[in-house]
């Protein structure tokens, strides 16, 4: 193995113990959209911009080696499919600022066009993003006219509990 690879390979190790292990509040759910609660999957919930009908989660799959947003009905119930094929993001670290698309991953039960399941692959993300301590995601979605947007702050100070469907 290079040294880069080395480097790269520490990176996610780093990332992933920082996400991966558990928090303490046991996923608990809230009808309101709280940056300090974890939601169904075992994620960050995203404070979400008024009026947007939905809430979203972020959550890391380790296994497929991907970052995951989940968008659920308010108050965490079921899956809230939008109609797009990607969510805009940009990661804020370090003082650097990096802008990724989370492309659509439907669940079999979304309808035809939509997805409230949508993914990003770590591999696509630089080392340093990979390696910070903590970070700020910010989404948005547009439809009908209208940008919705979500932010998620994260530091890599705790554990999660992660599960995916």
């Amino acid at each position: 193995m290079t040294s880069s690879s080395l480097r790269h390979a520490y990176g996610v190790l780093v990332l992933l113990i920082g996400l991966l292990v558990g928090c303490k509040d046991g996923g608990r759910k809230n009808t309101s959209t709280a940056i300090d609660l974890h939601g169904p999957h075992g994620g960050h919930m995203a404070e979400m911009s008024e009026g947007a009908g939905f809430e979203m989660e972020f959550t890391l799959d380790e296994r497929r080696r991907r970052m995951v947003i989940y968008v659920l009905e308010l108050g965490f119930t079921k899956p809230y499919p939008l109609a797009t094929d990607a969510l805009s993001g940009k990661f804020k670290f370090d003082g650097r600022s990096i802008d990724v698309t989370f492309a659509a991953d439907a669940r079999p039960t979304d309808p035809k066009g939509h997805a409230s399941r949508f993914a990003l692959a770590l591999d696509s993300l630089p080392q340093q993003m990979l390696v910070a301590e903590q970070f700020v995601l910010k989404l948005s979605y547009a439809a009908a006219g209208e940008t919705f947007t979500g932010s998620i702050p994260h530091r890599n100070d705790h554990a999660h509990r992660y599960h995916h469907d």
